[in-house]
């Protein structure tokens, strides 16, 4: 809810700052069976396919994002998510960074 009413797809849910970078988090949908139900949900950005990286040539990452091959489980086996790996810094953000020196861009 926002101030009492629905939010509306595009709303803005978030603003967060990371790494000194500032990312906008929307309400939407991931899927049409999503927009099925009519649960709007925080759209995170997608590193995946377009990642983005910190000055330092560490990539941006999301808590839900599919882990990499690098992964390493904070506690037990985890979920194979970057939040449950020991590379993720999010400060408790749904927008964190990987501190794996293997994922990390080679010239900086």
């Amino acid at each position: 809810m926002i101030n009492g009413k629905r939010p509306c797809e595009g709303d803005l849910y978030k603003e967060l700052t990371v790494d000194g970078r500032v990312f906008k988090l929307v309400y939407g949908f991931y899927s049409d069976a999503e927009r099925e139900t009519g649960e709007m949900v925080p759209i995170l950005p997608d590193f995946e396919s377009e990642p983005i990286h910190t000055e330092g040539g560490r990539p941006f990452v999301t808590h839900i994002q599919d882990a990499c091959p690098s992964y390493c489980p904070k506690r037990g086996e985890g979920d194979l998510w970057c939040s449950d790996c020991i590379h993720f810094k999010n400060d408790g953000h749904e927008i964190g960074v990987c501190l794996c020196e293997n994922n990390r861009l080679a010239n900086c």
